[in-house]
């Protein structure tokens, strides 16, 4: 039975990825693959397994578990064992930390003096912990996120990683594709509207319209709309559908699309060279993306957002927030530490 495969896949200290798409019941589990490291994303057109791929590949490379035993099992139904997860830990000081607020202060100058329209500022929270129950939290996140796309992966070249994202860089099956712009945050529906998240959300926008020209494709465009990403948050969405005539070609769609502005800023390279220049911590896979490809069936490739990585005897938790020109440190902090609470419900 596959989700006993879970565990036992978890306790042997093997590779494999288990996740479970948006709105779904059943997960899926890889296992038994053979795994490639890359640096560059065209090498995954015709491709066909599970990708976790680094915010930038100047410090980690990509990671595809080429197909090996795929099982399908009910998540939604197995019942996580509650009485693992004994951790209390404290959530995050409500007031913005000096080191938060001296990062701050560095990026909100390049931005004022125009270097910079809009950059991504994260933080990472380390917990000490020991034999977390990694199987059992997944299943504890499908019942938890049903609408998010949930995930749990471990490769010797990436270590462990589980998140729970709201966010997909690109998904398809046949000649039906689609990509999101997901930026603008907020607790409620009329702050959400306010003119920063407008802003931030239609830069966002311009860039995918933008990039997605480049290829010679043209999408349909439907948002601006309010989603709920399941932890008390709710984001501004457009969702993009094109065709691509060959679904072989989604390497060197996702070369085009990452890092958006949603998770860099812009214009993206230049936002990401500052965010590794000046933001204190590595990234990791935090902000780069993760999912399964199949040319041959359905993609469905996140933005790694609302993740962890799980090491022996620690967890570090990963949380960010897009600065604008007009952004305050405080509501800034807030947003992040809001973000955080997705992760810090499964420990």
């Amino acid at each position: 039975m596959p989700e006993p495969t879970l565990h036992r896949l978890w306790d042997e200290g093997c590779d494999f990825a288990a996740w479970r798409l948006p709105n779904e019941s059943k997960a899926a589990l890889l296992h038994s693959a053979r795994t490639y490291t890359y640096n560059n994303m065209e090498v995954l057109n015709g491709r066909k397994g599970f990708v976790i791929y680094p915010f930038s590949t100047a410090r980690h490379p990509g990671v595809l578990l080429e197909e090996g035993i795929c099982e399908s099992f009910e998540a939604m139904q197995t019942e996580p064992d509650l009485s693992l997860f004994p951790h209390a830990f404290e959530a995050p000081p409500t007031e913005a930390p000096a080191d938060y607020a001296e990062r701050f202060d560095s990026v909100m100058q390049l931005l004022r003096s125009r270097h910079l329209h809009k950059i991504v500022l994260s933080r990472s929270f380390e917990y000490r912990c020991t034999d977390y129950p990694a199987a059992d939290a997944f299943l504890l996140a499908c019942r938890l996120y049903p609408r998010a796309f949930v995930y749990l992966c471990r490769t010797q070249a990436t270590g462990c990683w589980m998140g729970c994202t709201p966010e997909i860089l690109l998904a398809g099956e046949g000649r039906n594709w689609r990509t999101m712009a997901l930026a603008g945050t907020a607790t409620d529906a009329a702050s959400l509207a306010n003119e920063k998240n407008s802003e931030e959300q239609q830069l966002v926008v311009e860039y995918i319209r933008s990039r997605l020209a480049s290829l010679g494709i043209e999408a349909e465009e439907d948002g601006p709309r309010a989603v709920e990403a399941g932890s008390g948050l709710m984001h501004l969405c457009t969702d993009f559908a094109f065709a691509l005539p060959d679904a072989q070609r989604s390497g060197s769609i996702l070369r085009a699309l990452h890092p958006t502005p949603a998770v860099a800023g812009l214009p993206p390279l230049e936002a990401q060279e500052a965010i590794l220049r000046s933001e204190g911590y590595d990234r990791d896979c935090y902000t780069g993306f993760v999912g399964r490809l199949n040319p041959e069936g359905r993609s469905t490739l996140c933005v790694n957002l609302r993740c962890m990585k799980i090491a022996p005897h620690s967890l570090t938790l990963y949380a960010g927030s897009g600065l604008m020109p007009a952004s305050d440190l405080q509501s800034e902090w807030l947003e992040l530490c809001g973000k955080l609470r997705t992760m810090l419900s499964l420990i």
